[in-house]
């Protein structure tokens, strides 16, 4: 691990880019993938380009830079379970011992830690600084490492600057800031320039591609560089995603054969099912995109269960109601009320599969179709049908006996959820979430007491 210390324009960027760039010339050696969290001027930018580089990725973004730390925290437990197997301490042995010439080294840029620190120390985020500290404390063995740059000596905590084998002091604001770092106070001349600096008590100049400090002319021999490494066969590095919050549901696997696809795993990216029997409760406040979502979750349980009749009970206003194509459909209390024993004896015959779907069923609390609604939730559990409900979040924490039968496989989705809807709706505790995070149609899936956030995918 390395440390760049230097003020503002005394080469910091430029030094991080030279190395990312010369992890790619080392290629004979193995491949190395670099990423980067750019927490400065965005100068890390033009590194993209490279095939080795898999991702840059701004400060301001939250969600990539969380999903970056996972991985290679995973990565790193993988790698040293793989290592002890073998019998090899480091990357290079591995390599040698397990016939692995290909197993790259991984370089993490942070351009700018005190940013990083700004946002995820002493924070509600205090869980991604302590995965880079137990990424920069294990990581090196197993062929991972950060290069990181601060503008002063107290840039890196204690905890954090203790993991760095290696520092480069470039121009600092004051001499007693060179006189913190052991290097001598008339080091620097008002005439150095930026890259000048002083490594393992020897003093150097940072080279850059090309030869120029200019970024847009740098810009143009990366290009070049990336030309020449994609003829010369250099793999690509895996790119960091993003979680869309527009995923069509004609995107998505249409299911398996054991579950229904609804939308992706913010963590994974992966695609997310629902159960395929008992009760189903779909939550949110006011505009948090419930309408939509249940129309995803009812096409995509049809399209796993063609043979599925979808069954509706709502509002006679919902334009669920046109939507889709409705085995039986019914909005008078009255009436599901008068239907309710031929389809539950359908279900318990087991000659149909029925989907059954309650648009506002705190609406239907106290009405001719409550205790109705309850038979058939309990008829869905029984002969392990779906019944999917929804109502808004402030709805549905009672404890009236049909919301309890919704509730009553603790499964669902809660769609832009407080922390307190977790153990007052789905009798699970959901982690430290924000509600102003999850975007239209972003939430957690609840199945079985575990929650992941997820996007739920929109309709035709």
């Amino acid at each position: 691990n390395m440390i760049i210390y230097g003020t503002g324009g005394s080469g910091k960027s430029t030094t991080l880019r030279t190395l990312a760039i010369s992890a790619g010339f080392g290629i004979r050696g193995g491949p190395c993938h670099v990423y980067g969290l750019d927490f400065g001027s965005r100068g890390l930018t033009v590194l993209e380009d490279l095939p080795h580089v898999g991702s840059i990725i701004g400060g301001d973004d939250i969600e990539r830079t969380v999903r970056l730390l996972r991985e290679i925290r995973g990565e790193i437990d993988a790698r040293a379970i793989r290592y002890a197997k073998s019998q090899a301490a480091t990357l290079s042995e591995y390599r040698k011992l397990a016939d692995k010439p290909d197993e790259p080294r991984i370089i993490i840029l942070i351009d700018g830690i005190q940013g990083f620190r700004q946002i995820y120390e002493g924070t509600d985020k205090q869980k991604w600084f302590d995965v880079l500290l137990s990424i920069a404390t294990d990581g090196r063995p197993v062929g991972v490492h950060l290069l990181v740059t601060g503008d002063r000596p107290a840039a890196l905590p204690s905890s954090l600057a203790s993991t760095m084998q290696r520092r480069l002091v470039l121009r600092m604001a004051s001499e007693n800031d060179l006189g913190m770092l052991g290097v001598p106070l008339d080091g620097f001349a008002s005439e150095s320039p930026p890259g000048r600096g002083y490594l393992d008590g020897c003093e150097i100049q940072v080279a850059v591609l090309g030869g120029t400090a200019n970024l847009s002319e740098q810009a143009v021999e990366v290009k070049r560089l990336s030309v020449a490494m994609e003829k010369a066969g250099v793999s690509k590095a895996p790119e960091i995603g993003r979680l869309s919050d527009q995923i069509r549901l004609s995107e998505l696997v249409s299911g398996t054969p054991d579950e229904p696809i609804v939308g992706v795993f913010e963590e994974s990216l992966l695609p997310a099912a629902i159960p395929t029997s008992g009760t189903f409760l779909l939550s949110g406040p006011p505009g948090s995109g419930r309408t939509t979502c249940l129309a995803t979750l009812a096409l995509a349980a049809k399209k796993w269960s063609n043979e599925a009749k979808l069954v509706y009970f709502g509002s006679d206003k919902s334009p669920l109601m046109t939507l889709l194509d409705w085995h039986l459909c019914e909005t008078s209390p009255d009436e599901i009320a008068k239907l309710a024993p031929d389809l539950i004896s359908a279900m318990t015959s087991g000659a149909s599969q029925f989907i059954v779907v309650t648009e506002g069923i705190a609406d239907f609390l106290n009405s001719s179709a409550d205790i109705a609604l309850q038979d058939i939730g309990k008829a869905c559990l029984a002969s392990r049908q779906l019944f999917i409900a929804e109502g808004e979040t402030t709805s549905v924490t009672g404890s009236w006996p049909l919301l309890q039968v919704a509730k009553q496989s603790r499964a669902g989705i809660a769609l832009q959820p407080d922390q307190n809807d977790g153990p007052s709706v789905y009798r699970t505790p959901f982690p430290r979430v924000n509600r102003g995070d999850f975007l239209q149609g972003r939430g957690l899936l609840v199945v079985a007491g575990k929650c992941n956030t997820l996007q739920v995918a929109l309709p035709e």
